[in-house]
């Protein structure tokens, strides 16, 4: 996303110089990307990039949108490519065509030569589906290949400019131009081309989390690489369509989806692709509650991961996550320690989540006061919420009002997220209960419409059983306990892993 100044805003990265941008302002931004100069009215960014319910009163978006101006902006009461339209909206406006000229440089602006396109094809070549990151000089021919691309009529010719084109708008976190012009391109596209354009469309629709279509594509790519015998590509694809599986439930199929993908990747030497595809193993197995396999899974990415140091560290807080829910609380309390430097909030969250579940409350309490006031003072409000809601329901075990407090504020981020998170309510619940407020106890502590289930089941059922302890209900927090310990046994979980208190209230409802 082009500035002013020669300034570029890398959308995947979520970065501008050493500035950096939160999943929401990096939506919002690639949402206006997507429309340059057109006027996007609050409306239309209220539903369509927070999601929110047109029932919803929020005003987040315009608080979003004064923090970019902030960030992007040298001047912000003088903007040159962020601009609003008081009463209408707000409006992405592209450096002008001199500035650009400035900014990528004379490559950008004449359309690449066969010498040019010989240089993609070579670098690309090594990753053609994965498509790592573009080096400057290739996001720089951006405007150069769109001009040659408008030119071309052949298909087999637009469809090998276009591959480069629709890499480098994927590398920009553009990912709806780049699927639309993908599709475009496929159906007049030769080998080896129409597969790289496929095996991009399936990782868009991967990130996009457009499941059914994803499968759909996936299967037809799995079909051109068994006649081209592109092995290598098949691991890859395969184990995409594993996720998917994995993701609606179906967690044996997944796993021999996975076995195959390993199997390929193996016979092709494709070590990077057989690490990732170990670690997602390990979450398959995992939820099957095959431990012990899971387990050697992920090692086996980790011994692979030399100089990976992403990898390592995933490996390892899967490790750890692991052992949380075995119930093995020392080693998982190690393996999160170990994560601490550099400062990582997932693992630093799950620490603080043992550190609870050992019996050290307060201090727990401490830490994720820490962790959410760096996620206020960075704007990142999925971590807040994140944080809040586990502090919340540890509070409960400490102080009551803190935990109506902690429930409050993550209550108000969840509805700024359009988040359907149904912890927050659940927790001011128990504390009405306990204060004998039974009415608004019942209502807040009754399943919530279109609220998200699967891993919030076992929590929402134990703070309903907080609720009927509240109300010396002990036959109903029994019921409901039992319910909870089924669920996490289906799971193959320990249920300390699952909410923060069970241990006080299995007790209790003995």
């Amino acid at each position: 996303m082009l500035l002013d100044g020669g300034r570029a805003i890398d959308l995947r990265a979520r970065t501008l110089g050493d500035e950096t941008f939160t999943t929401r302002e990096a939506e919002l931004l690639a949402w206006l990307a997507e429309r340059p100069h057109q006027v996007v009215t609050w409306e239309e960014l209220h539903e369509q990039v927070w999601r929110f319910a047109p029932s919803v009163v929020s005003r987040a978006p315009y608080f979003t949108w004064r923090r970019l101006v902030k960030k992007v902006e040298p001047d912000p009461h003088r903007p040159r490519n962020l601009l609003s339209h008081h009463g209408d909206g707000v409006a992405y406006v592209p450096p002008a065509a001199t500035a650009e000229l400035g900014a990528v440089g004379s490559v950008a602006v004449s359309p690449p030569g066969p010498d040019t396109l010989a240089s993609l094809e070579a670098y690309w070549s090594a990753e053609p589906y994965e498509a790592s990151v573009a080096p400057p000089e290739h996001r720089a021919l951006r405007p150069g290949l769109e001009r040659l691309l408008a030119t071309l009529e052949v298909p087999a010719a637009r469809a090998r400019v276009g591959l480069h084109l629709v890499r480098v708008l994927v590398d920009a976190g553009e990912l709806q131009p780049a699927l639309v012009l993908a599709e475009r391109l496929v159906p007049g596209a030769e080998p080896p081309h129409d597969r790289y354009l496929l095996a991009l469309r399936v990782r868009v629709l991967g990130t996009l989390g457009l499941h059914d279509e994803l499968e759909a594509a996936g299967v037809a790519l799995l079909g051109r690489c068994a006649a081209s015998g592109d092995l290598r590509l098949t691991a890859r694809t395969t184990a995409n369509l594993a996720r998917v599986r994995h993701t609606r439930g179906d967690s044996a199929g997944a796993l021999t989806l996975l076995e195959q993908a390993r199997a390929a990747c193996q016979t092709v030497g494709d070590v990077d692709g057989e690490m990732r595809t170990c670690l997602t193993m390990g979450t398959v197995l995992s939820a099957l509650g095959r431990w012990r396999e899971a387990e050697r899974a992920v090692r086996a990415a980790l011994v692979r991961a030399v100089d990976q140091p992403a990898i390592q560290r995933e490996a390892r807080g899967q490790l750890a996550l692991q052992h949380v829910m075995r119930g093995d609380l020392e080693a998982a309390e190690a393996g999160f320690a170990a994560l601490a430097e550099p400062p990582d909030p997932f693992a630093t969250h799950n620490y603080f989540l043992v550190r609870a579940l050992l019996g050290h409350p307060v201090e727990a309490l401490a830490g994720l006061a820490r962790l959410a006031a760096h996620a206020r003072a960075h704007a990142t409000d999925g971590d807040l919420l994140h944080h809040l809601c586990l502090a919340a329901m540890i509070a409960l075990a400490v102080d009551d009002d803190e935990a109506a407090r902690l429930a409050l504020e993550a209550e108000r981020v969840r509805q700024e997220l359009g988040d359907r998170t149904p912890i927050p309510r659940a927790v001011r619940g128990v504390v009405a209960a306990r204060r004998g407020d039974h009415a608004q106890a019942e209502r807040l502590a009754a399943p919530e419409p279109n609220a998200l289930g699967g891993r919030f089941d076992v929590p929402l059922l134990c703070l309903r059983a907080e609720v009927a302890l509240a109300r010396d209900e002990m036959e109903a927090a029994r019921a409901l306990v039992a319910e909870a310990r089924g669920i996490a046994e289906r799971q193959h979980a320990d249920p300390r892993a699952l909410y923060v208190g069970w241990a006080t209230l299995a007790t209790t409802t003995r």
